[in-house]
């Protein structure tokens, strides 16, 4: 990452409190109920990773968080403010780009800046800083066309980071990717996370990503979501591929590993 991106000073993260949230969708064969009584709170610049099978709300919650979607129980509180519209100050990343074909990576990491109004010179600085810091400052006039996926993604993050949002909201962003681009933009999405401490919800089914990236891991069960553990990952920061290689890294995985077996949602045959 760029000297000047580390230069900056931090944002400062927003603190997040859900209590008893539950979720509740209506269907031809009657109400789904997708999540259940999920409470808990997040600290101001805090990096969460939820983890959990597939349908089991992870992207309904993180739904909820940002204000799109209404739970239909509990509620939702940031900086200590009830979530009743969408929460505009947030960022988000979902598992694809969504690029527009006909703007350059620099052009679709200025979409944010009109969307929040941001003074059009200062955003364009910005906006070249940040794809400075994730290695794509000779890319920054290519079509999406012209860029692997991962450059795609990493053109993703950026435009979320542009008005330096207080609240990070990532939904699986690095599934669709390789291994080595995928270890490569964890490794990138850390260094720009310790630059500005946002407060970070990350939404992923690997259980080794979610221990390399967060401060906490909390583990969901089978639909109806609930909160079946909360895992303190404590490795330090920050953490490197060679992380990955160390007995305390292969322990939380292994904790993991065996929660997921001991309720069936893993097979050890």
């Amino acid at each position: 990452m760029s000297g000047a991106a580390e230069a900056r000073q931090p944002v400062g993260g927003a603190a997040i409190d859900l209590e008893r949230v539950g979720m509740v969708f209506p269907s031809r064969r009657g109400p789904v109920r997708v999540l259940r009584d999920v409470s808990f709170s997040v600290r101001a610049a805090e990096f969460i990773a939820l983890l959990g099978p597939s349908g089991c709300g992870k992207s309904t919650l993180l739904n909820v968080v940002a204000g799109l979607l209404r739970a239909t129980a509990g509620a939702v509180r940031i900086d200590g403010a009830p979530v009743t519209r969408p929460y505009t100050r947030a960022g988000m990343v979902f598992q694809r780009p969504v690029l527009l074909d006909w703007r350059t990576a620099l052009q679709n990491v200025l979409l944010a800046a009109e969307a929040h109004h941001l003074p059009r010179a200062a955003a364009q600085a910005r906006a070249s800083e940040l794809l400075t810091s994730v290695g794509l400052a000779d890319f920054a006039h290519a079509y999406p066309r012209e860029l692997s996926g991962g450059m795609q993604q990493r053109v993703a993050i950026c435009r979320a980071l542009l008005h330096d949002p207080p609240l990070l909201l990532m939904d699986e962003p690095f599934a669709a990717l390789d291994a080595l681009t995928r270890d490569q933009m964890a490794v990138d999405l850390q260094r720009l996370w310790l630059a500005q401490q946002p407060t970070v919800l990350f939404v992923t089914h690997s259980i080794p990503e979610a221990v390399f990236l967060a401060d906490r891991v909390i583990v969901l069960t089978s639909r109806p979501g609930q909160i079946d553990r909360v895992c303190e990952i404590d490795l330090g920061r920050p953490r490197t591929l060679r992380t990955r290689q160390t007995p305390a890294f292969a322990a939380y995985v292994q904790q993991l590993l065996d929660l997921f077996v001991a309720t069936g949602l893993l097979v050890e045959q």
